[in-house]
Formats: C-alpha cells, sequence, structure tokens
C-alpha cells in the first residue's frame, strides 16, 4: 500500500523555500495569492490533510506556527478542518 506524506511533512519539505503567500480577506471574499511553486504546496497540503487518518485539523498563519510561508503583508492564515470530526464538533 502506497502511503501518502503527512501536513507536516509537506511542510518540512517547503519550509525554506520562502513562498511568500499572501492570504486577505475583501468585502467577504478570501484572496489566496502566490507563485505556481505556493499553490503547489497548497495544493500538496491540503491532500495531505485529506488523507490523514490521526488529525482532522491543521493550521499555518503568518504570526505562528507555518509563518515562514507567508508573505510580510499576509493579513490571514488558514485552517483546515475534515469532517467528520473525531475530536469534538466545535471549533
Amino acid at each position: 500500500m502506497e502511503t501518502r506524506p503527512k501536513a507536516r511533512e509537506i511542510c518540512r519539505t517547503y519550509a525554506e523555500r520562502h513562498l511568500g503567500l499572501k492570504v486577505w480577506e475583501k468585502e467577504g471574499t478570501v484572496f489566496i495569492e502566490g507563485s505556481s511553486e505556493a499553490l503547489r504546496f497548497l495544493a500538496d497540503l491540503f491532500l495531505a490533510h485529506a488523507h490523514a487518518e490521526e488529525d482532522c485539523g491543521f493550521g499555518i498563519s503568518p504570526n505562528g506556527g507555518g509563518s515562514a510561508f507567508f508573505d510580510p503583508a499576509s493579513e490571514k492564515g488558514l485552517y483546515i478542518h475534515r469532517v467528520p470530526c473525531k475530536e469534538s464538533s466545535d471549533l
């Protein structure tokens, strides 16, 4: 059986690449901006988390864990929550 990388492994793979993701919200729309490599990082991260068995939530933030992936002008982070949640129904 093929083993899939975990979200944290994806983050380690891209950690030194200075991706410069920029996430912001304006008038109810969330904008996600980045190079093709930055968008591939997000695609890999979403796919890894979709297949994860151990946890239902994973996040990166410009002001916390994962800050290296963001442009300094980024206003928002990302939290990916897969349902159903084994832990809790509350976020």
